[in-house]
């Protein structure tokens, strides 16, 4: 089940009528029931990353697997607590 209810071409077309409102962003948002972070938070990623961007992440790729399991194995072994 994906995370966002409206799919990549729907928040495209989102974007487009916020480039050529002259309203501005909250009053686009609240016109498409989202918040207006959401659609900052849209527009940012499509800047930064065109329509990959839009796509829904399969899963966080933002920390390595072996970065993962170093981290568990100090834990384990005491390393980097807070006591």
């Amino acid at each position: 089940m994906p995370r966002s209810k409206h799919t990549v071409l729907e928040k495209l077309a989102i974007l487009k009528e916020l480039t050529q409102s002259k309203t501005g962003l909250r009053p686009v948002a609240n016109r498409h029931g989202i918040d207006h972070k959401t659609l900052e938070r849209w527009r940012d990623r499509y800047s930064r990353d065109g329509i990959n961007g839009l796509k829904e992440a399969k899963k966080n790729k933002h920390y390595s697997k072996e970065l993962k399991l170093k981290v568990v194995h100090a834990y384990l072994i005491g390393e980097g607590t807070f006591d």
